[in-house]
């Protein structure tokens, strides 16, 4: 999922970057990108815990909120509006200036379009929630 040119060439750009894709059609490129991971707690006490609760890691999920620039008009966003009125998956890659972080398949679950301005790229904002693996990424991948 290689990066899209408009972001690797923007000085701006740092911290986590986050592409989605669709169907082969890469989507944008991020501005901010805000990932929590988060996990199920699932209680392990038995008796020998001496009334200490105990637990470990259940079911694991990343969220990410994640702000973008897109001209309203763009095949890019009316791809990202159409996944989400589908509820079906895009692919996801959030990944830092070393090339460090996550990948794997996602659903936008809130969406924000912006302001609806046909000529200039406006803020535009959603969420997402991982389905399936999410891959580590190493430095330089």
């Amino acid at each position: 999922m290689g990066e899209p040119a408009s972001c690797a060439a923007d000085p701006a750009v740092s911290g986590f970057n986050c592409t989605f894709k669709a169907g082969g059609l890469t989507l944008g490129c991020a501005r901010t990108v805000d990932p929590t991971f988060t996990a199920d707690e699932q209680d392990t006490t038995t008796r020998d815990n001496d009334g200490w609760k105990d637990s470990k890691h259940g079911l694991k999920v990343l969220r990410a909120a994640i702000e973008a620039l897109w001209v309203p008009t763009s095949a890019a966003l009316s791809a990202l509006i159409a996944a989400w009125f589908a509820g079906t998956d895009l692919t996801f890659e959030i990944v830092d200036e070393n090339g460090w972080g996550w990948d794997g398949c996602c659903r936008i679950f809130e969406l924000h379009p912006g302001p609806q301005d046909l000529t200039n790229a406006v803020m535009c904002s959603c969420s997402m929630v991982s389905r399936g693996v999410v891959r580590e990424l190493p430095v330089g991948s």
